[in-house]
């Protein structure tokens, strides 16, 4: 299997599940959301598995071809930076 293929394949399945998750339990996913706010540990856990998760995708997909695929390696930068922001930046971090 062509590893773009493998990779596009990864998060499509997820996103759909969650998206479904939020459309169906809306009001779990707030109170969680809420409860994980205050003490900061929902910004740093998701800053840790975006960054992970892109670093994997700009080291096993770093194609700059201009076909679909360039996506893939966009949003793996874009993960690795935005998590870069959200791990280091505690002004952009809510009280």
């Amino acid at each position: 299997m062509d590893r773009s293929l493998f990779l596009a394949r990864l998060p499509g399945p997820t996103f759909v599940a969650v998206a479904l998750g939020m459309l169906i339990n809306l009001g779990m996913y707030e109170s969680m959301i809420a409860d994980a706010l205050h003490p900061g540990t929902l910004f740093y856990l998701s800053g840790f598995l975006s960054l992970l998760a892109g670093l994997a995708i700009v080291n096993l997909h770093n194609r700059w071809h201009m076909d679909w695929r360039v996506i893939i390696t966009v949003l793996g930068w874009l993960m690795t930076i935005g998590a870069s922001c959200v791990s280091s930046c505690r002004r952009l971090q809510l009280p």
